[in-house]
């Protein structure tokens, strides 16, 4: 996330492709940046707080999430 909000803010593209390669599980993602005249301004916007977030080592909640915040989050993805 940190990326694609700092590639929005300079100005790039970043394409993300999640979990590439199904026989190589500790690849994640793969992420491609190329310069772009559309920028998501959502990211951008984004930026100026990249630097206080934390992280959080506490365990997840064991319940499935309810469908707003899905959608919230595959609005970002």
């Amino acid at each position: 996330m940190n990326l694609r909000v700092a590639a929005a803010h300079f100005g790039y593209a970043c394409d993300v492709q999640y979990q590439p390669k199904a026989n190589t599980p500790e690849l994640l993602a793969y992420a491609r940046l190329s310069e772009s005249s559309q920028t998501d301004h959502e990211l951008k916007k984004l930026f100026p707080v990249v630097v206080q977030r934390r992280t959080n080592r506490i365990a997840y909640e064991a319940r499935p999430l309810a469908e707003d915040e899905l959608e919230r989050l595959n609005h970002h993805r």
